[in-house]
């Protein structure tokens, strides 16, 4: 919810336009419109759904996501989108505690690849794949 709430706010000067001619704010006000919206419904429905709350929060995991997005961005300049991509999947796949290396690894190669197909092929995005 305080994710839709904060993209509505950032978004308020863009221009929204139509359906038919976006504006620069469509998006992200169609966007932040709906997390919020899926934010209520699961606030609504966890407060109707009387079920015990676990309060066991685990910082590991929320770090360490966090830390691969990080890594990602520090490393796409230098790195390219292929071993940044590669390295951010690792670090987010550390997360678990019974982490299958061998997994993360193919997820990893699987997930470079189809980022610098999608990005770097199809879309033709100035995105160099390997480091310069």
């Amino acid at each position: 919810i305080i994710c839709g709430i904060a993209g509505l706010i950032l978004a308020k000067d863009l221009t929204f336009g139509n359906s038919t001619r976006m504006g620069a704010g469509y998006l992200p006000r169609v966007l932040s419109w709906g997390m919020g919206g899926l934010g209520v419904t699961i606030m609504v429905r966890g407060f109707f759904s009387g079920e015990a709350v676990e309060t066991d929060f685990r910082y590991r995991p929320v770090f360490l996501i966090l830390a691969s997005i990080g890594v990602f961005g520090l490393l796409i300049e230098r790195s390219g989108l292929a071993l940044s991509v590669f390295v951010s999947t690792l670090v987010a796949s550390s997360a678990l505690r019974e982490v299958r290396w061998i997994e993360a690894i193919i997820f990893g190669v699987v997930m470079a690849a189809f980022s610098a197909l999608v990005f770097v092929v199809g879309l033709k995005l100035p995105i160099p794949i390997w480091p310069r």
